[in-house]
């Protein structure tokens, strides 16, 4: 499964991509979600992982958009617990545990794309 972050955090970005990475996760870092690169290279249903500062830039209701679209699977968000929809395919995490909350989530996710 494909992991697409936007996080403009660069510690936080590298930190996350070093240890998804060593964990065995795809990653893909993009600069927005309208990004071309992202058109071209999300073809299954990923997950996309942003962060709080991306979030509170966009428009009101823009995760809901967001989550309409088929290619994403899930939607986590770090560092803005107060920023999800409700929808259960949305999730905020701490930014500092993140890594590992999202790499014990992934077989979860994987399945239930399966089923």
């Amino acid at each position: 499964m494909l992991l697409v972050l936007i996080i403009h955090e660069a510690g936080l970005r590298s930190s996350l991509v070093a240890q998804l990475s060593l964990a065995g996760a795809s990653i893909v870092t993009a600069k927005d979600v309208d990004d071309p690169m992202l058109t071209r290279s999300v073809r299954k249903p990923s997950i996309l992982v942003l962060d709080h500062e991306f979030v509170a830039a966009q428009q009101a209701g823009w995760l809901d958009d967001v989550l309409a679209e088929p290619r994403w699977n899930r939607l986590v968000v770090l560092d803005g617990p107060a920023d999800c929809p409700a929808d259960p395919r949305c999730i905020a995490l701490d930014g500092k545990n993140a890594a590992a909350s999202i790499m014990a989530s992934m077989p979860g996710w994987k399945a239930q794309l399966v089923a």
